[in-house]
């Protein structure tokens, strides 16, 4: 009995034994195939993390956040387009390796539209670079073959819109007599050169509100006559200056013929909002202005106009100065 009673009681004793072992098994193969899991995640994870970095560096998306350059030959004439939401801060484009021409745009999100006189010869290049305010920026090049050079017997008219105002511009090797313009439905405008032989004329115009046709018309010393028609959409861009005076004043003027929706002063934290809810409100106001005494240290300035011509549109201009004890 004592034997049997042993042997019972070894027996007992091994089948604790044998399902702890069993059991240290199972979780040993639950770990490693946990650690397979989040190995396989970590991999497929980095995987996905890659391909997204590598789409986003290909997708247009990416290339959306920059300047637009768009250029159309039309009768020996580039119409060149720029346009950012953003802003732009300027735009430079030159033929070949000629010298560059560079406008200013200082911020404005009207988009930037003028007419360029492709030079004559068998291959002519135009470089256009554009910059926003933030810095993005693009660059585009185009090349015009044989036979887009100009008619050499024809003065030729170029032409450049901003902020409400027209540059227009004749050129002539022969020599220019006169430039005339006029709006559709109106009399035409005459400006003789003031010269002999001037080889350019320039004058610069108030566009007019709206979508409107103007016709330009040049014409040479041997009076050969050149003619453009030109489609111009109107719209004048607030004035915004600011600066400091005496020397801790800030002088701010803001002016816009239409009057304003919304002007919006920020210097550093501290934000004046002028609106329909203000006080001194009024549809006609044109000019605002204000003097404003600040503190020594760094003066931060963010000023926003809307105007009633175009409700929607913002016009932004910032600045900065270190204003002493």
């Amino acid at each position: 009995m004592n034997q049997i009673l042993s042997t019972e009681n070894n027996n007992k004793e091994k089948a604790p034994k044998n399902k702890s072992e069993l059991l240290d098994m199972r979780k040993i193969i639950i770990i490693f195939s946990v650690l397979l899991i989040v190995f396989a995640l970590v991999i497929i994870v980095a995987k996905i993390y890659g391909n997204i970095k590598q789409n986003e560096q290909e997708s247009p998306t990416a290339i959306l956040n920059k300047p637009t350059i768009e250029i159309e030959n039309v009768e020996n004439i580039c119409t060149l387009t720029v346009t950012y939401d953003e802003g732009l801060e300027k735009v430079t484009y030159w033929w070949n390796d000629e010298y560059a021409i560079e406008r200013n745009m200082n911020g404005s999100t009207t988009p930037f539209i003028t007419q360029i006189v492709i030079p004559q010869g068998d291959s002519n290049t135009l470089h256009v670079e554009a910059t926003g305010i933030d810095g993005s920026s693009n660059q585009i090049e185009q090349t015009f073959g044989e036979g887009s050079g100009v008619d050499t017997e024809k003065p030729e008219i170029s032409w450049y819109y901003q902020s409400g105002k027209i540059d227009i511009i004749a050129k002539s090797d022969k020599g220019i007599k006169d430039l005339t313009y006029y709006w559709e439905g109106e009399e035409p405008q005459t400006v003789s050169a003031t010269e002999t032989n001037q080889n350019e004329l320039s004058i610069t115009i108030d566009a007019k509100r709206g979508t409107n046709k103007i016709y330009i018309i040049a014409t040479d010393i041997e009076n050969n006559t050149q003619e453009k028609e030109v489609t111009i959409q109107g719209i004048y861009e607030p004035e915004i200056n600011f600066y400091i005076e005496n020397p801790r004043t800030l002088r701010i003027s803001i002016n816009h013929d239409m009057g304003f929706k919304k002007v919006i002063i920020k210097i550093n934290d501290q934000e004046q909002v002028y609106d329909e809810n203000s006080p001194q409100y009024s549809t006609e106001i044109t000019q605002i202005t204000a003097g404003i005494d600040l503190p020594p240290g760094r003066a931060n300035v963010e000023i926003r106009v809307y105007t009633l011509e175009e409700p929607e549109k913002e016009y932004y201009k910032s600045g900065w100065a270190d204003i002493p004890e």
